[in-house]
């Protein structure tokens, strides 16, 4: 997956979601790799409300957990410091 100005989103990368909510990418569905420490969400078990997570990424976040996207979207953008 990639930000909206193409540059790829790795594992690791302190972003910016839902316009204002700090958070870290910790899983790459794509490439099947995670931080360590978040194997458990490297699952190929289908979720509660169906699918699995298959492709796209999971940012942990301080103010709404863990959030999960399929697809790129442009409200996640690269923190910058």
């Amino acid at each position: 997956m990639n930000y909206t100005n193409g540059v790829q989103i790795r594992i690791g990368d302190h972003v910016i979601v839902e316009k204002n909510v700090e958070g870290v990418v910790v899983c790459d569905y794509d490439i099947k790799s995670c931080l360590p420490g978040y194997d458990k969400w490297l699952t190929s078990d289908e979720l509660e409300s169906g699918g699995t997570l298959a492709s796209g990424i999971m940012v942990e976040t301080k103010e709404l957990g863990f959030l999960y996207y399929a697809e790129q979207d442009e409200d996640i953008s690269a923190k910058l410091w």
